[in-house]
């Protein structure tokens, strides 16, 4: 969650703000408040998203930033296995077509009962 937040920090309060009032959309959550910091407003989404584990709306609404955060977890995972500790990220989804460039270097593949397109009720023609 540091890096989450640091990086809302650092992105300027016009892209975040921007970023963030299409990340609500459709929701209950407010905007961010005139005093509140980015860090904090993002804080407050990951929560509320959080209990919406739907990744594929968070991907849709930020595309850089739902890679960003994949990347950050995975950064995190490799430090965490440098210290014996152990880090897991599950990523659901109820979109077929999702898809995310290598995370970390790290092609990101679907499990294997669904790695292929036929399994996920997915055409070519579509």
């Amino acid at each position: 969650m540091k890096y989450l937040t640091t990086l809302a920090e650092k992105v300027g309060k016009e892209w975040f703000d921007a970023e963030f009032a299409k990340a609500i959309k459709d929701s209950d959550i407010a905007l961010r408040a005139l005093r509140q910091r980015c860090a904090t407003a993002a804080k407050r989404l990951t929560k509320a998203r959080a209990r919406n584990t739907d990744y594929d709306h968070f991907a849709t609404a930020c595309p850089r930033a739902a890679q960003v955060v994949l990347d950050i977890i995975a950064d995190q995972a490799r430090q965490a296995a440098v210290l014996c500790r152990r880090l897991i990220c599950l990523v659901q989804s109820n979109d077929p077509k999702i898809r995310f460039e290598p995370v970390g270097a790290v092609p990101v593949m679907w499990n294997s009962d669904e790695w292929s397109d036929a399994s996920r009720c997915v055409s070519d023609w579509e």
